[in-house]
């Protein structure tokens, strides 16, 4: 609020900014929605589960911003980096176990029917 009173509309120009704002609407229509239906409808809503994950997205922000977190900003990035492995694996895998079986059905296939 302080920034806004000395910066004036200038404040909205920053990425930053714009984010916390997006994370606060957020957070309050998840209220919003939440308050006009019983919990366990909206909870089922994939927009509520959306909604969760943007708020999360200002405590990464926090997080890299934070020099205490280093360590923990590192972890995060090699975490990543591992699950980019991972997927890459799985769908090399996924593309290797298809060949295979693509091949084995026009093999096998005729051989099985004579």
């Amino acid at each position: 609020m302080t920034r806004i009173l000395s910066d004036g509309c200038q404040v909205f120009r920053s990425m930053g900014i714009q984010l916390d704002c997006v994370v606060i609407v957020c957070g309050i229509l998840e209220k919003l929605l939440q308050a006009l239906g019983s919990g366990e409808d909206i909870s089922k809503i994939g927009l509520s589960r959306a909604l969760r994950l943007i708020r999360i997205v200002r405590l990464t922000r926090i997080v890299s911003r934070t020099r205490r977190f280093r360590e923990l900003h590192k972890l995060i990035r090699m975490m990543a980096t591992c699950l980019k492995a991972l997927l890459w694996s799985f769908v090399f895998c996924f593309v290797c176990m298809t060949v295979w079986a693509m091949l084995i059905v026009e093999v096998i296939n005729p051989l099985v029917q004579e």
